[in-house]
C-alpha cells in the first residue's frame, strides 16, 4: 500500500511539474509575443506625435502666409516629420538664415 501511494505521488509530482513547465512556456510565447506589439505600437505612436509636432512647427512658421500654403507646407510636414524639423526647420530657419519662428504654445495648430 505504501509501495502503491508512493508511486502515485510521484507521478502526481510528475504531472504537476510538466503542466507547470507547459504553463511558463505557454506564458512566456504568449509574452514575446504581446511584447513585439507593444514594441510596435509604441514605435508608430512617437513617429506620430513627432509628425503632429513637426505640423505644429510648420503651421507657427507659415502664421502670416494664405491657407494653401499653410496646408501643403503642414502636410509636408505630417509626412517627413522629423526629417522635416532638422532640414527645413533647423538647418535651413535657424542655421543659415538666422531666423527662428516663434512658437505660441496657447495656440499650437494655429489655422
Amino acid at each position: 500500500m505504501s509501495n502503491t501511494t508512493t508511486t502515485s505521488t510521484i507521478d502526481n509530482r510528475e504531472m504537476r511539474e510538466k503542466r507547470e513547465s507547459e504553463l511558463l512556456n505557454a506564458t512566456k510565447s504568449l509574452f514575446s509575443a504581446n511584447y513585439d506589439k507593444i514594441k510596435m505600437a509604441f514605435v508608430i505612436f512617437a513617429i506620430f506625435v513627432i509628425n503632429l509636432f513637426a505640423v505644429s512647427v510648420s503651421l507657427q512658421c507659415n502664421r502670416n502666409r494664405g491657407i494653401l500654403a499653410k496646408v501643403s507646407s503642414a502636410l509636408f510636414a505630417f509626412m517627413f516629420g522629423l526629417l522635416y524639423i532638422l532640414v527645413n526647420y533647423y538647418m535651413y530657419r535657424v542655421v543659415m538664415n538666422k531666423y527662428p519662428c516663434q512658437i505660441c504654445s496657447k495656440e499650437p495648430f494655429p489655422f
